[in-house]
């Protein structure tokens, strides 16, 4: 049987494909069909001309040689102009819950399809105007571009091989958000297949890319697993990912360079196992001159206090091999200003502003590094719980103990900065701790955001027999018209004139004990004539003059509050003395009740607020 020519000319066709839910359809208009020499004669080939038109736009054509017997065979050439993609959506959502809105597709491709063998399928291709939606967020744009140009590619489905050449980029843009637990957006879209009879999912096809160049891209980034989170657009994305292989464990360099807001920069530099990441992963993550306002919707979530001016720069660099991750995350904020407070529920409890005013130098800046590791492998493990707990408690360790990091800062490492000792009873400044004033002047220069804050303390045990002492010599001073300064207990006694003193104030204070009684308890006969006139123990009785006029003496709870004020008033004026302090940045608080350690010294701790 022979058949010289069929020819169909303005055809239609709609095709339906109900092996999916829902059904994928297409119809095509103006379809045109040429066949000559048609034989059934075994291995005969028919030239063919195919070409048809899409009511959505776009048109297709093939034209080779067609042979259906003994089997059916192919070879050819076909070419697409501006078929659009969405024809795929039906397909693709069976995968993935994205919404492909718009893309066409021009190719020039050889298709060949040997007798009784599986289809392979060469050639160029271009993909201009994508967009492709997220259909779990909102329908929030995900992945686009303006063109992607490939040179060469080449299909067989027989071997399950795709090799593509260098894929070209123009104009793409992506949205990439990682979450709290360090899931992102893209995790999110991808649909579970089901398992085939053999327990196996679908057959899987090897794909080698041989580089992807990225011109004028831009991206939507966020992270919300980070210390201080944040979200901004980048432009003018430029780079290169080197060859992607899925059958292989080598790593695809990465090296990846674009523009934040108006005068930021990003960068992403090394290399990842694409499809393991948590195989193998050492990449660098770079952001320079990040205007901060922008993240205030993220640290008030985070802590509670919003951003109103600042600057950031931050370096991150991920190593994971084999599950075991490392790494390091260095953030440097300039001229940070917080907002004001504001109530969230999942806002930790964090002093924020006087960290950031123990952390922020001379010049506003304020370098942290933060390292952090742990076994990706354990499922209780996540990355955004890991750096937070880290800074979490970088936090609370600097506020805690905010004169050691003070010293340090002047080359002293310890936590003594910040106490000052003062004997019982006393608000004078001994020599050593005249020096440590000089020292937390020098470490509060380079942190001119904090103020000292002074609690004057006392300690009723050790200060009240002190005061009692101190006013005791005071009043007798005042009666006999001099001071008794540091004169001994031994030498005050035998001084007739202070003797004296005592006498007069202890009948004053003792009307109902004469003084005659007193020295009776004193007095006894001499030791080398028991028959001999009584000597009166002039020490013994001035001592027990001295004792009982102490006991009289009434310190009260005033008295103490004095002087705690008075030592906070001493650490007050030896900040001022030099100059160099405002006075706003020395402030005087409540006093507080404290306990000796030794008997001898009460300590006085400092505290740091901002100023």
């Amino acid at each position: 049987l022979g058949l010289g020519e069929l020819i169909i000319e303005a055809g239609g066709l709609k095709l339906s494909d109900q092996s999916i839910k829902p059904a994928a359809g297409v119809e095509i208009n103006d379809l045109q069909i040429r066949l000559t020499e048609i034989s059934n004669q075994e291995n005969a080939l028919f030239p063919l001309r195919l070409s048809g038109a899409l009511p959505e736009g776009g048109s297709f054509s093939v034209d080779g040689s067609l042979g259906l017997l003994p089997e059916l065979s192919f070879a050819g050439r076909s070419r697409t102009r501006n078929l659009p993609l969405s024809l795929g959506q039906p397909y693709l959502q069976q995968y993935a819950r994205v919404m492909l809105e718009s893309g066409v597709l021009n190719s020039e491709s050889e298709v060949t399809i040997p007798a009784g063998q599986t289809i392979t399928v060469g050639g160029a291709l271009q993909i201009s105007g994508l967009e492709i939606y997220d259909n779990s967020d909102q329908q929030r744009p995900l992945l686009g571009w303006d063109k992607l140009d490939i040179d060469r590619f080449d299909l067989d489905f027989g071997a399950g091989n795709l090799h593509v050449s260098q894929m070209l980029f123009k104009q793409l843009f992506g949205r990439l958000i990682i979450h709290k637990g360090k899931s992102t957006n893209l995790s999110a879209l991808l649909i579970e297949q089901a398992e085939d009879a053999t327990g196996t999912a679908s057959d899987s096809i090897n794909v080698i890319i041989g580089g992807i160049r990225v011109d004028d891209g831009s991206m939507d980034f966020s992270d919300m697993s980070l210390p201080l989170p944040f979200a901004t657009h980048i432009a003018r994305l430029n780079g290169t990912i080197s060859t992607v292989d899925t059958d292989s464990n080598e790593p695809a360099n990465i090296r990846l360079e674009g523009q934040v807001d108006e005068y930021g920069m990003a960068r992403i530099d090394g290399s990842m196992n694409l499809l393991n990441p948590l195989r193998f992963t050492d990449i660098t993550v770079e952001f320079r001159n990040l205007l901060m306002p922008s993240m205030s919707p993220y640290t008030i979530e985070f802590a509670g206090r919003g951003i109103d001016e600042g600057k950031l720069d931050l370096g991150l660099n991920y190593a994971i091999s084999d599950g075991m991750l490392k790494g390091e995350n260095n953030v440097v904020l300039s001229d940070l200003v917080l907002g004001e407070k504001v109530d969230h529920p999942d806002a930790a409890s964090l002093p924020l502003g006087l960290a950031v005013a123990l952390l922020k130098d001379a010049d506003g800046v304020i370098n942290i590094d933060l390292p952090v590791e742990g076994d990706i492998n354990d499922p209780e493990f996540r990355i955004g719980g890991v750096v937070w707990q880290a800074i979490t408690g970088l936090i609370t360790k600097i506020v805690s103990a905010p004169f050691r990091l003070l010293g340090k800062l002047i080359g002293i490492d310890s936590e003594d900065l910040g106490q000052f000792e003062f004997l019982a009873g006393r608000s004078d400044l001994t020599p050593p701790e005249l020096e440590k004033i000089v020292q937390l002047e020098k470490a509060l220069q380079q942190r001119p955001e904090l103020a000292v804050e002074i609690s004057g303390v006392s300690d009723r045990a050790i200060d009240i027999p002190a005061l009692k002492l101190i006013r005791l010599r005071e009043l007798a001073g005042e009666r006999l018209g001099e001071e008794l300064g540091d004169k001994d207990n031994e030498t005050m006694m035998l001084d007739v004139g202070i003797r004296t003193v005592l006498e007069t104030m202890f009948s004053e204070r003792y009307l109902d004990i004469p003084l005659e009684s007193l020295k009776i308890e004193h007095t006894t006969p001499p030791a080398d004539d028991p028959e001999g006139k009584p000597v009166l123990d002039d020490l013994a009785y001035a001592t027990d003059l001295w004792k009982r006029l102490l006991a009289s003496e009434i310190i009260g709870n005033q008295d103490l509050a004095d002087l705690a004020q008075a030592r906070a008033l001493s650490i007050r004026t030896a900040f001022l003395t030099s100059g160099q302090f405002d006075e706003s940045r020395v402030v005087i608080a409540e006093p507080k009740e404290a306990k000796s350690e030794d008997g001898k010294w009460v300590r006085l701790e400092l505290a740091v607020a901002t100023d």
